[in-house]
């Protein structure tokens, strides 16, 4: 999937909620702006320990995924 303009403006979309945003910024591949995002989830949901405790697990693959140069496949050209 080659990303568009439409997806790029979900990703910048202020008014969408952050873990719609990061989910997505991950599925284009963009594994630092989708840590960025994540953690900003993992702060935000102070009451939401689910929520919390999966933003955490995307935000290590994540980091993971810079760190090892990880494409996903179908982005791979």
């Amino acid at each position: 999937m080659i990303p568009n303009t439409h997806s790029l403006s979900i990703i910048n979309n202020s008014s969408r909620p952050k873990n719609e945003q990061a989910a997505h910024a991950e599925r284009l591949g963009y594994y630092a702006q989708a840590k960025r995002l994540w953690g900003q989830v993992i702060v935000e949901s102070k009451k939401d320990s689910l929520l919390r405790h999966c933003a955490s697990i995307r935000r290590a693959f994540c980091e993971s995924a810079i760190k090892n140069g990880y494409k996903r496949p179908e982005l791979r050209l």
